[in-house]
């Protein structure tokens, strides 16, 4: 059994004056098998030199979610959103909106019982990869 397992289930934001992405991030909180309600925190999505990747994600502040470790599974976190999705928002206006980014996250989670916190999938096919989800319509044959 896991101490302590993540499953982020959203990112919603919205570009500020600033150029900065500010909104919320949800997650569902698995300790020891119990499932706690789902829990928001605030986030920041910005341009921030230093890092490996141009964009970065910010919860501040950082103890707004009283959880082991936190600050590891943002950088996995990060880690996941920016480099193996490779999500990028764009910054550009359609109309007189500005700019929003939704990200779901269906079936991920993040064991937090290891030293270094990863996004593992929910549903594993059996040598171990993550099912790819299907698109489109079936081929008849």
């Amino acid at each position: 059994m896991n101490f302590l397992t993540l499953y982020p289930t959203e990112i919603s934001a919205v570009l500020n004056d600033e150029g900065s992405f500010v909104g919320e991030m949800s997650m569902n909180i698995e300790q020891y098998g119990l499932f706690f309600s789902e829990v928001k925190c605030a986030i920041t999505m910005r341009i921030e030199a230093g890092h490996a990747q141009p964009w970065y994600l910010a919860i501040d502040p950082i103890d707004s979610v009283e959880v082991p470790h936190f600050t590891k599974f943002v950088d996995a976190m990060n880690s996941y959103v920016f480099n193996v999705l490779c999500f990028e928002p764009h910054l550009k206006r359609q109309g007189s909106d500005s700019p929003r980014i939704q990200l779901f996250f269906d079936e991920i989670f993040f064991d937090m019982s290891e030293e270094k916190p990863r996004a593992r999938s929910a549903n594993p096919t059996p040598d171990g990869k993550t099912k790819a989800k299907a698109k489109g319509k079936p081929v008849k044959r």
